[in-house]
Parts: C-alpha cells; sequence; structure tokens
C-alpha cells in the first residue's frame, strides 16, 4: 500500500454511506469495510478449512474494496443504473477508471481476484453486511423511494445472482450449499426477521456483462 492510499484509507471514516436512503443511524465506509472484513472472513472459514484460496490477499481487499470511495463517495445505486443505460458497464468503468489512476494496490488486487471464488465470497459478505445494517437502521416508508424494505429485498436478489453464477463456474470448488445456510444463519441470527429470499429463479448469467453487474 501507498502512503497516500494509507492516507485516504485513515480517512474513510469521514465518507457517509446510504445518501439517499433514511437511516437512523449514519454509517461511514470505514465502519462498512470492517463489518465487511468480519463477515467475508467467516464465510471463507466455513467453507474452506485447508487454505485452498488465498485467504491473506482476501482478507486485505475485504479492508480496501471501498478505499476508492474517498474520491467518488458511496455511489447509490439507483445512480449506477442510471449511468449505465448510457453505455454498458459504465458505472463499473468508472469505479475500476477512478481506482486504477489514484489507488493502484487495490486496483492490482481487485483485478488479480475478479471472479475468483474470493471475490464471489467477498461480494456475498458485502451485500450481507448492507441487509444487516438496513434491518438495524433503516427506517421503514411506505412507498417512499429507497425505503429499507425495497433495499433489503433488492440486496436478497444480488445474493441469489451470485451464489446461482459461483455454483455454475466453480462447482467442484466448494459445496456452496453451505454459502446460502451461512447467510441464513448470519441473519437470522442477528435478526429477528427471516430471511426472504427471491421468489422468482436467478438471473441466467450470460456473458460479462451479467457478471460486471455482480462486481458493483
Amino acid at each position: 500500500m501507498t502512503r497516500n492510499e494509507l492516507y485516504d484509507m485513515l480517512q474513510l471514516h469521514t465518507i457517509r454511506r446510504w445518501q439517499i436512503v433514511e437511516v437512523s443511524r449514519d454509517q461511514s465506509v470505514a465502519e462498512h469495510s470492517f463489518r465487511v472484513w468480519a463477515l467475508t472472513m467467516n464465510l471463507y472459514d466455513t467453507l474452506f478449512t485447508n487454505g485452498s484460496l488465498e485467504r491473506e490477499s482476501l482478507s486485505q481487499l475485504a479492508l480496501i474494496h471501498d478505499l476508492p470511495e474517498i474520491v467518488t463517495g458511496d455511489i447509490p445505486s439507483t445512480m449506477k443504473d442510471t449511468l449505465n443505460k448510457i453505455g454498458p458497464e459504465v458505472s463499473r468503468r468508472l469505479e475500476e477508471i477512478v481506482t486504477q489512476e489514484g489507488f493502484p494496490t487495490v486496483y492490482r488486487a481487485i483485478k488479480g481476484m475478479v471472479g475468483t471464488p474470493s471475490w464471489y465470497l467477498l461480494k456475498i459478505a458485502d451485500n450481507v453486511e448492507a441487509i444487516l445494517w438496513m434491518q438495524q437502521y433503516g427506517i421503514y416508508k411506505a412507498g417512499a423511494r429507497g425505503c429499507s424494505e425495497d433495499v433489503v429485498n433488492g440486496l436478497m436478489r444480488k445474493i441469489e445472482d451470485i451464489l446461482h453464477l459461483i455454483k455454475m463456474k466453480y462447482p467442484s470448488t466448494a459445496d456452496w450449499s453451505l454459502a446460502r445456510d451461512w447467510v441464513e444463519t448470519v441473519i437470522g441470527g442477528l435478526l429477528p426477521t427471516a430471511v426472504r429470499w427471491p421468489d422468482v429463479p436467478p438471473a441466467q448469467p450470460e456473458g460479462p456483462s451479467q457478471e460486471g453487474k455482480l462486481r458493483g
């Protein structure tokens, strides 16, 4: 990690998440990153006991995966969807350019891990962390844009898509049903509400566009 990246990392506590979602308690990117790290490591250890994946690299990436937000801020998913109407994966390319130019350590770590089983574990943990935060601190308002219930349902959809994709790409790497069980256990163990998986089948991954959606 470069010195500038270190200084930026020390400022992540000043970047606020949930810009357009009403919450009862603010969350910083630094707080989110630590929680994602804890969840990622627990999920990894649930699936692998023999060090078959690069646990140390995954641990580092979990802590710094949102470091570019010191420049971009926390971009709402609705804004990413709007940007993608300009062209395929515009939001992902924007984040990639910012990362490549300003955060070389993060860029190399992500580039070397995108599409691997470890990458998908991080994305699952990232979404689970957001669900936990929304269920604990999100404010529900019927009919409001971006209300906590809509956010949670969307995150569950993402997790289901990731699990479907990883089982197709790496069927023999691990017992991926344990990852689904882990999601249910973690959310059910910390929250009074039951896990609600999507009622429709997961989206079929076709080409790079679907995988690109899972990188955000």
